[in-house]
């Protein structure tokens, strides 16, 4: 039985402090997305010291199984049933303690791991990693469905934008102020990138998961969904031609160009400034993290829906 999809609506419905909660945990849930694809690949070279074929292999696999998982999560936040609190919000309430154990494990390796019990150690935490994220990204979705008044959800999705920009950066500051304390407190510690990247990851893993959570309880959804199924590909050719989707294609292209910039980012930092912490001063000056494409990509869905 299909549920009535709710008109659109000019009465604006979502409040101050709701508003206010949704991007805070948006801040701090892209942090913990954010330390990841800054500083993973630094901690696979630089402190487990893995060769260029074990990480090659490594990133090869997580990408080719990323993409194939990538369909199963689809259709799992799709077939989700609609709850009192709604179809996403469920969700992320699930997903976020799992999210913020497997960013830990990230940077943590347990001792004697080697060779293939190593690889297969860090595979299963990268796949852990990706189904977390693939369900978390259902935080960015809630934001269609705040509020039926297409100006208000326009603004919505902007602001989640910025918020999920700047926090995505956060994490350069965190490891920055923490390897700071590392050289106050023990000067030329062997071990003061590992600890950086462990204990920079704990805490936003921690803090980053309550505020998730504290964020979900003030957030409600407000648009109802027809449960009736449809063929993916109709309207496929109507997508291509227009050129709001093509804004879009050629902003994801663009930005998934600058992981180049994230992967190289901490290397060259380490190379040129001492330690992969400096690697804030790459990312302020050349925009790395902060709001890029400024939201042509969620200013155009609306008109694409």
């Amino acid at each position: 039985m299909s549920t009535k999809v709710q008109a659109p609506s000019e009465q604006n419905h979502v409040k101050t402090k709701e508003f206010g909660f949704y991007l805070v945990a948006i801040f701090f849930y892209t942090m913990m997305t954010g330390i990841v694809g800054s500083y993973r690949q630094a901690y696979l070279v630089n402190v487990l010291a893995l060769t260029d074929d074990q990480v090659s292999f490594y990133n090869g696999f997580l990408s080719i199984a990323g993409f194939i998982m990538s369909f199963v999560y689809a259709i799992i936040i799709d077939n989700r049933k609609i709850t009192k609190r709604g179809k996403f919000i469920p969700l992320i309430n699930a997903i976020a303690i799992p999210m913020g154990i497997v960013t830990m494990l990230l940077f943590y390796t347990p001792d004697g791991l080697a060779g293939t019990l190593l690889m297969i150690y860090l595979i299963t935490i990268g796949m852990l990693h990706g189904c977390c994220t693939s369900l978390g990204n259902s935080i960015n979705l809630v934001s269609y469905v705040v509020t039926p008044n297409m100006k208000e959800r326009d603004k919505v999705i902007s602001f989640r934008s910025i918020s999920s920009a700047v926090g995505n950066s956060a994490p350069l500051v965190v490891v920055l102020v923490i390897g700071l304390i590392i050289d106050a407190v023990s000067p030329n510690n062997p071990n003061k990138e590992y600890i950086e990247y462990i204990c920079s990851a704990s805490l936003i893993s921690v803090v980053g998961t309550i505020i998730t959570l504290m964020g979900m309880r003030f957030l409600k959804e407000r648009i109802t969904y027809s449960e009736e199924k449809k063929n993916p590909f109709k309207g496929f050719v109507d997508i291509v031609k227009n050129k709001y989707a093509w804004t879009i294609i050629i902003s994801e292209t663009l930005k998934n160009l600058r992981g180049i910039a994230n992967y190289m980012g901490p290397f060259l930092a380490a190379a040129l400034l001492g330690g992969t912490d400096k690697f804030l001063l790459f990312g302020l000056p050349t925009g790395n993290g902060f709001p890029r494409n400024y939201d042509a990509s969620c200013r155009c869905s609306v008109h694409i829906l």
